[in-house]
């Protein structure tokens, strides 16, 4: 508050950090329209880079660990986890 009113200051590194992530989430897209189809995944998702940036740790964490599930149920059964996925997510929900 004491920054818009005009009574404080910036940190001395603020703008050096701000402008490298405005690089990084200017690169991410045209990496992943540069790269070939094989190549994809290996780029995150800027989307989701911004949003883990604002929502706390207590909603994040639940969903990466429910994304590391889903992929090793994937990797384990993938025919179980087709056909059950969305009952399970949607019973975890509940």
């Amino acid at each position: 508050a004491k920054v818009v009113n005009g009574g404080g200051h910036l940190a001395t590194n603020v703008f050096p950090t701000a402008m490298g992530a405005a690089a990084i989430a200017a690169l991410l897209p045209a990496m992943e329209a540069i790269l070939p189809s094989s190549r994809k995944w290996m780029v995150p998702s800027a989307m989701a880079a911004a949003i883990g940036m604002y929502v706390t740790p207590n909603w994040t964490l639940p969903r990466v660990a429910g994304g590391l599930a889903n992929y090793a149920w994937r990797r384990w059964d993938p025919d179980g986890a087709e056909r059950y996925m969305i009952v399970v997510a949607s019973g975890f929900v509940l």
